[in-house]
């Protein structure tokens, strides 16, 4: 019939160009083969591939080198700041106020602490140095900081130890410090006595190294010098207002001695 309206084709309407079956076998295999990666990858991590493991494991070993490098230089600064009179020598010295001293340096010069056991023969001169050497470097026993510092605190400190500390406590006096440094004025050798009392203080017994221990000692170690006799007699209760009596007295007694 004229100007009739054909038929639509029974057949799909196509978007594109059809496909070779090989084309779309392909194409499949390589869908299969994505997931099979996703796969594993979800699996293996976010690193799963060779060559990001391989980029992760330089980049590890860059950063384990740059920590070496670090700490070597923070080795290098401990020993630049140490000083000889902070090192424990393991004669008559205390070992817990000198490893005081080496943490504190240590953490001024950023030394962590898994490496102080590598750096604690920095805190040791004398005989302790050459016990370390002979005796602890090598010791299969002694792995961790806590076991080293126990070995070497055994060996040169004990009741002996505290004992020899207390005798050397007991001769300090003023008077000693001034016949041992002939240059040197009262109130110089006052701020010696001091200083080696504190020392000698950190030897001994725990129930020693109180304050008012200390305040009793400075007391009676310089009451027996008449430039002392004016801050001994009527004593203020503190350490400091004790050493402080005890310098105006010195100073007072000082101008005495040269107007006569």
């Amino acid at each position: 019939m004229a100007g009739a309206i054909p038929p639509l084709p029974t057949n799909r309407l196509r978007t594109g160009p059809e496909e070779s079956p090989r084309k779309d076998d392909q194409r499949r295999q390589r869908i299969h083969d994505d997931d099979n990666d996703n796969n594993n990858n979800r699996d293996r991590g976010i690193y799963g591939n060779r060559r990001t493991d391989h980029v992760y494991d330089i980049r590890r070993d860059d950063y384990n080198r740059d920590i070496g490098r670090n700490n070597n230089y923070s080795l290098i600064n401990l020993a630049k700041l140490y000083t000889d009179e902070q090192k424990y020598s393991g004669d008559n010295d205390t070992f817990d106020y000198k490893f005081n001293i080496f943490l504190d340096l240590c953490e001024r010069t950023d030394v962590p602490p898994d490496i102080h056991i590598k750096a604690f023969p920095t805190m040791l001169k004398g005989a302790a140095l050459n016990y370390y050497y002979t005796s602890c470097k090598s010791n299969p026993k002694i792995t961790i900081l806590d076991d080293l510092c126990e070995n070497i605190r055994s060996y040169f400190e004990g009741l002996a130890h505290e004992r020899n500390m207390l005798l050397k406590w007991n001769a300090i006096s003023l008077r000693n410090i001034i016949t041992k440094n002939p240059g040197k004025s009262i109130e110089e050798s006052l701020q010696i006595l001091i200083q080696e009392l504190r020392n000698t203080q950190h030897g001994l017994g725990k129930d020693l190294r109180q304050e008012s221990f200390f305040f009793n000692k400075v007391l009676t170690a310089c009451q027996d010098h008449p430039a002392c006799s004016l801050a001994c007699v009527r004593p203020v209760m503190t350490v400091t207002g004790l050493i402080n009596d005890l310098r105006s007295s010195i100073v007072i007694y000082e101008k005495t001695k040269n107007y006569d």
